[in-house]
């Protein structure tokens, strides 16, 4: 999926809004988008995630996603 620069730079900007909005420092930012086949997605088009994830790293579990698949190794 091609996006202008002016399209690429309101993304992070809206990004940018929900982390602040939401008062934390950080977010996880998961992007898709082309073919796929290669990005593990269902549907062809730009997807974006935000990810707020927790500091309790020893209640919390991890935050797991798909993001493509690995290539067959060789025997």
């Amino acid at each position: 999926q091609d996006l202008e620069r002016e399209a690429w730079t309101n993304l992070w900007d809206e990004i940018a809004t929900i982390e602040q909005n939401a008062g934390l420092p950080g977010a996880t930012v998961f992007i898709r988008s082309g073919d796929s086949d290669y990005t593990g997605g269902s549907v062809k088009h730009l997807h974006a995630h935000v990810v707020f994830g927790s500091t309790d790293r020893t209640h919390g579990e991890p935050i797991r996603a798909r993001i493509g698949y690995k290539p067959p190794t060789s025997p």
